[in-house]
C-alpha cells in the first residue's frame, strides 16, 4: 500500500535555476558543471535541530529498465555529514551510484569527482538518468520544517530523443495526484509561454489549483525592456497565467558569489537589497512574494494545511503500514543472539537432517532417487547378457527374439548374438590338452568374460549419477540450514564436500574390488540355482531350436556340446548378476551414504573448534545475507519512520 503524504515536486527545465533555487532552500551545494546536472530524483527532508548535519540515503525502487521492484531496497550511503562543505562531493558519489546498479553502492564511497567524471564519459558504465532516489535528511538550526522532491531538469534539445521523453515521463509521474504541489521554477530571461515545465504543469494541474511559480534570475530583465518588465509584472500579480497559489520571484547565486561562501543571511540580505532598488520589483506592493524565505515559509504552510486536510485518510493509512511493516519484520528469522549455540544448533540439524535421508525415516526423496537409478542400473547389466542362437545360420532360416535374462524377459542385449557355430568357434579356439568330448572350461571364461567385463561403465555410472543426486541434496541442505549466512555457508560447504569427496574416494575402491571379483575366478556356492538355471535354459534353448517347422535338425546331439555350454554361461550369468546388482547398492550405500552420515557430525566439529574458540570468526560466519540484512534494515526504518509520522500527525 502507498502511502500518499502531501509532498512537493520542484520542476523546471535546464538552466532555469532550479539547482540554485535547492541550494538556496537547503544551505547546501549541488554539482553544478556541465553533464553533473541533477539526473535523478532527490527527495529532501529539512528539520529543524540544535545542530547541523546531513545523511544520505539511496533509494532503489526500479531496475534499468525503469520497471518497478517487487520490493523497495534503501541504503545509506555514507557516514552522517556534520560539514556543509563535505555535501557536494557526496552527492556526486551517491548520484553515480544511482547511476550504476550494476555496481556495489560501497565502490563509490572514496571516488574522486576526477573519478566520475571519467565514469560518465562511458554510457555503458553510467545511466544518462534514472527513476531512483537520493534522499536527503538534513538538519540545521535555522530551517523551517519542509519536504520536497527535486527532479531532473526538462531537456529541449538531445542527440537522443529518448533521453528528452524519459526525463519528461520521470517528471509527469511526480507532479500527477492530488496530494502533490508543484513547484516551478521558470527564468524570467526567457518567455513563460516557451516553458516546457510551464506546459506540463497545466497539464497535470489545468487550474492552477497545486501549482506555484518560482520566478528565477530576476537580473536578466533589464531596465530598458518595459515590455518585458510589465508582462513579468503582470505574472505576478496574478493578471496573466494566473494561479491559485501564484508566483514568487527570488533572485539567486550567481557564480561569483556562490565562490565567496557567504552566509545565508548575507545571501538573504543581497537579495533584500536587489528587489528594495531594482525596478520594477521596488515599484511592486507584493514585497512578501519576493525572496526565498517568503517561498520557504508560504510552501511549508501550504504543505502543512494539505496534511491536516488529510489527516483522517493519512492516520489510516499509516496505522495500515505499521501492521503491514511489523508483520513483515516478523516473518524475518530474529538475528542470532550467541553465535556458538547457533553455529552448534544448525550444524545438529544439518547433520540430523543427512542422517533422517540416508535412513529415509521422514524425509525420502534421497532413497527414492537411489533406489530408482538402482533399478535403471539392474536393466543396464541386463542388456549385457549373452545373446545365444541356438541354430546354425540362423539368419537364413528365421529371427527369433532377441532373448536375455529370464526366458520371458525380452531385453535388447549389447552383445551380437553367437549362433551355435559361433560358439564351437570358441570352444575349438579353447582346447588344449582335453580329452575329446571335454569342453574347455577357458571357453567358459571366455564366454562369462564378454558379458561381465562390460559391467565397469554402468557400475560407474550408477555410482556417479549416485554421488550427483547426493552432492546435490547435501547442498540443498547447506543451504537450507545456513543459507541465512552466506560466510558460514560457504565454510560448512567446503568443510561437507571434502568430507563427501573423501567418502566418494573409498565408494571407488570398493566398485572397483566388487567389479574384479567378478572377473576371475569364476566361482559361486550358489550350486543349487545354478543348476536349476542351467537346466531351465538347456531346456528353453533346445525348445526354441525345434520350434521352425521348416527346419529341423534331426543331429541335435552333434551341438549338444554348444547348448550346455550356451546354457552353463547363460546360467552363471544369472548368479553373477543377481550378486551384483544387490552388491554395488549397497556397497554405495554404505561406503558413501552410511559411512558420511557417520562421520559427519564429529569431522564438522573437528574443523569448527578453532571458529568456535575465536569470538570474531564466529561472527563473521554468522553475519546475514546482504538481502536479510537489508530487508530488515529496511523494514526497520521504515516502521520508524512510520512511527515518525504517526507521532506528527498525532501532535497535528
Amino acid at each position: 500500500m502507498f502511502l500518499d503524504l502531501p509532498r512537493i515536486s520542484v520542476i523546471g527545465n535546464q538552466s532555469a535555476g532550479k539547482s540554485s533555487l535547492v541550494e538556496a532552500v537547503t544551505g547546501i551545494n549541488v554539482p553544478r558543471e556541465a553533464n553533473t546536472c541533477t539526473r535523478c530524483p532527490m527527495e529532501c527532508t529539512l528539520t529543524r535541530a540544535a545542530t547541523w548535519s546531513c545523511t544520505i540515503t539511496l533509494r532503489f525502487e526500479f531496475d534499468s529498465s525503469g520497471r518497478a521492484y517487487s520490493r523497495l531496497r534503501t541504503e545509506s550511503f555514507g557516514e552522517r555529514l556534520t560539514n556543509k562543505s563535505g555535501v557536494e562531493i557526496w552527492l556526486r558519489r551517491a548520484q553515480a551510484a544511482i547511476l550504476c546498479p550494476h555496481i556495489p553502492t560501497s565502490e563509490f564511497l572514496t571516488k574522486s569527482k576526477e573519478d566520475i567524471e571519467n565514469m560518465q564519459k562511458n554510457d555503458t558504465i553510467m545511466h544518462q538518468f534514472s527513476k531512483n532516489v537520493i534522499h536527503l535528511d538534513v538538519e540545521d538550526p535555522e530551517f523551517t520544517g519542509l519536504s520536497f522532491m527535486d527532479l531532473p531538469g526538462l531537456i529541449q534539445n538531445s542527440a537522443d530523443p529518448s533521453l528528452i521523453n524519459l526525463v519528461r515521463n520521470l517528471v509527469e509521474c511526480n507532479i500527477k495526484g492530488d496530494n502533490t504541489l508543484i513547484l516551478i521554477t521558470i527564468p524570467m530571461g526567457d518567455d513563460i509561454e516557451n516553458q516546457q515545465a510551464v506546459r506540463l504543469a497545466k497539464e497535470a494541474d489545468p487550474m492552477g489549483e497545486r501549482t506555484i511559480g518560482v520566478l528565477t534570475k530576476p537580473d536578466m530583465v533589464l531596465p530598458g525592456a518595459t515590455g518585458s518588465m510589465k508582462r513579468w509584472k503582470d505574472v505576478l500579480e496574478g493578471q496573466i497565467h494566473p494561479l491559485k497559489h501564484g508566483y514568487y520571484c527570488v533572485r539567486l547565486l550567481d557564480d561569483e558569489e556562490r565562490s565567496k561562501q557567504l552566509s545565508r543571511a548575507e545571501l538573504e540580505r543581497s537579495a533584500d537589497e536587489f528587489f528594495r532598488t531594482r525596478t520594477p520589483w521596488s515599484e511592486l506592493q507584493r514585497h512578501n512574494r519576493f525572496g526565498v524565505p517568503n517561498l520557504v515559509k508560504d510552501v511549508s504552510t501550504l504543505l502543512m494545511m494539505r496534511i491536516e486536510k488529510n489527516l483522517p485518510s493519512l492516520r489510516k493509512q499509516v496505522a495500515e503500514l505499521l501492521v503491514q511493516c511489523s508483520e513483515a519484520l516478523n516473518s524475518l528469522p530474529p538475528p542470532p543472539n550467541d553465535p556458538r549455540t547457533e553455529i552448534l544448533l544448525r550444524v545438529g540439524e544439518l547433520t540430523m537432517a543427512f542422517h533422517d535421508a540416508v535412513m529415509a525415516t521422514n524425509v525420502r526423496v534421497l532413497a527414492q532417487r537411489t533406489r530408482e537409478r538402482y533399478l535403471q542400473y539392474k536393466m543396464d547389466l541386463l542388456r549385457t547378457s549373452p545373446d545365444f542362437r541356438p541354430f546354425v545360420e540362423w539368419r537364413e532360416y528365421m529371427n527369433p527374439p532377441l532373448i536375455t535374462g529370464d526366458p520371458d524377459e525380452r531385453i535388447k542385449t549389447q552383445l551380437a548374438p553367437m549362433d551355435l557355430e559361433d560358439v564351437r568357434k570358441v570352444i575349438k579356439e579353447s582346447i588344449g590338452w582335453e580329452l575329446p568330448r571335454h569342453v574347455p572350461f577357458a571357453a567358459t571364461t571366455t564366454l562369462v568374460l564378454r558379458s561381465t567385463r562390460l559391467w565397469r561403465a554402468p557400475s560407474f555410472a550408477c555410482f556417479n549419477d549416485i554421488y550427483d543426486t547426493t552432492f546435490t541434496f547435501i547442498e540443498d541442505l547447506v543451504r537450507t540450514h545456513f543459507g541465512r549466512f552466506p560466510e558460514a555457508e560457504k565454510h560448512i560447504r567446503v568443510l561437507v564436500n571434502q568430507e563427501l569427496e573423501n567418502c566418494k574416494n573409498v565408494t571407488e575402491k570398493a566398485i572397483e574390488m566388487l567389479l574384479q571379483l567378478e572377473t576371475l575366478p569364476l566361482y559361486t556356492q550358489n550350486i543349487h540355482y545354478l543348476q536349476i538355471e542351467e537346466d531351465k535354459w538347456y531346456n528353453h534353448l533346445k525348445n526354441i531350436r525345434l520350434k521352425p517347422s521348416e527346419y529341423r535338425l534331426t543331429l541335435d546331439d552333434y551341438y549338444s556340446d554348444e547348448l550346455i555350454l550356451m546354457a552353463r554361461v547363460q546360467a552363471y550369468f544369472r548368479v553373477a548378476y543377481k550378486r551384483i546388482v544387490d552388491y554395488l547398492p549397497l556397497t554405495i550405500e554404505h561406503s558413501l551414504h552410511h559411512a558420511l552420515d557417520h562421520i559427519l557430525y564429529e569431522r564438522l566439529l573437528a574443523n569448527l573448534i578453532e571458529d568456535l574458540k575465536s569470538g570474531d570468526k564466529l561472527k563473521i560466519l554468522l553475519e546475514e545475507s546482504h538481502d536479510t540484512t537489508a530487508q530488515r534494515r529496511a523494514l526497520t526504518e521504515k516502521k520508524q519512520r512510520l512511527l515518525e509520522i504517526k507521532q506528527r500527525l498525532e501532535q497535528l
